[in-house]
């Protein structure tokens, strides 16, 4: 045997996918928990900063931490209390738009048909019928809204692990070495840079998204800013999505025109949000190709439902920045991001 290369254990692969498949499981059975943990450690993330920033200015521990709490509540409770007054309007109002989509579409059928075009109308009220759409979307909101009884537990473990934060650093001196240090630290920075930097151009997408809807006087335009807010996490296929029930409720109030007009909005915000501002300021470093988006929200969907396709892409990105930190997992960050520059290529291959 070559005392240079290590031997092949048969068993450590099958051994590696039982564990993996028994993992998952235990992520899908204690689901409901493990989101609450993981909306607790992304606000955490949010709040690290600003907490430093403010004990650095001289202010006692017991006070910041009050500061950041009390924002943290009322920020939380117009948010919810706002989106639940309209979402419980908007859900009333459902039968309605759906039975006036119905008879739009049903239109657009006879007339393509009037004019040569064989269209099915079974066809169409089975596999492409925009209510069904929006019903879907509407339940989505519905178990997202169902976080908002869980708030004040999310709030308790964020206050905790707040509390942690100055105590942190010390913790990790004596408890690994400065490169393991180094490393944790760096993964934390990152995490933070991209869940700050997503969130602040996720909340000026819905804030446009928001302005731009009640300047085209369509209903309910504050629902669909917040859902723009919530969908921008998921790159590309979120900002579709959000658009479609604003984009379905203007054909049913305001007709095609306005329905067109209401599209190239759309597509404005989230180009210039998406692929001029937001690149510029988070760069690729923390990017993931357009398959891995597909993926992590098919296979996070699966684990935990609706709520698990938002927190798709930034877990990925946490499991990629993971594997970057070591040099036997490096290569699987490689394939879960984006093509890699040439130069880059050039240096990997030189080493």
């Amino acid at each position: 045997m070559n005392p240079g290369k290590k031997s092949y254990e048969p068993w450590v692969l099958p051994v590696s996918l039982a564990a993996t498949v028994i993992v998952i499981a235990g992520l899908q059975a204690a689901g409901d928990m493990i989101i609450l943990f993981l909306l607790a450690a992304f606000i955490t993330i949010l709040c690290a900063k600003p907490y430093c920033a403010l004990r650095s200015k001289g202010l006692p521990s017991w006070l910041t931490i009050a500061i950041m709490m009390s924002i943290l509540v009322v920020v939380q409770a117009v948010f919810f209390s706002v989106v639940a007054k309209t979402f419980a309007e908007f859900s009333q109002d459902l039968p309605t738009y759906q039975g006036k989509l119905n008879t739009a579409v049903m239109g657009l059928v006879s007339i393509a048909n009037e004019h040569g075009i064989e269209v099915s109308s079974e066809f169409v009220k089975e596999n492409l019928n925009p209510s069904v759409g929006l019903a879907m979307l509407t339940g989505l909101l519905g178990k997202l809204g169902g976080m908002a009884s869980k708030g004040f537990l999310i709030l308790i473990l964020v206050l905790f692990a707040i509390m942690e934060i100055g105590s942190l650093p010390h913790k990790m001196r004596a408890a690994f070495e400065d490169s393991t240090i180094q490393k944790v630290q760096g993964f934390i920075e990152t995490v933070r840079t991209y869940v700050g930097i997503k969130a602040i151009s996720s909340a000026i997408t819905g804030l446009l998204v928001y302005l731009f809807l009640l300047f085209m006087n369509v209903d309910y335009a504050i629902l669909w800013g917040v859902t723009a807010f919530l969908l921008n996490f998921i790159p590309s296929i979120g900002s579709i999505i959000a658009a479609i029930p604003a984009i379905l409720l203007t054909v049913v109030n305001g007709g095609l025109v306005d329905a067109a007009i209401v599209t190239i909005g759309y597509l404005a915000i989230n180009i210039v949000i998406g692929n001029l501002i937001e690149p510029r300021i988070l760069g690729k470093g923390a990017g993931i190709s357009p398959l891995a988006v597909v993926l992590s929200l098919i296979f996070w969907g699966w684990v935990f439902g609706p709520i698990g396709m938002l927190l798709a892409v930034p877990l990925t990105v946490l499991i990629k920045i993971g594997f970057e930190t070591s040099e036997s997992t490096r290569w699987i960050a490689i394939m879960l991001g984006p093509e890699p520059e040439e130069n880059s290529i050039g240096q990997n291959n030189s080493n």
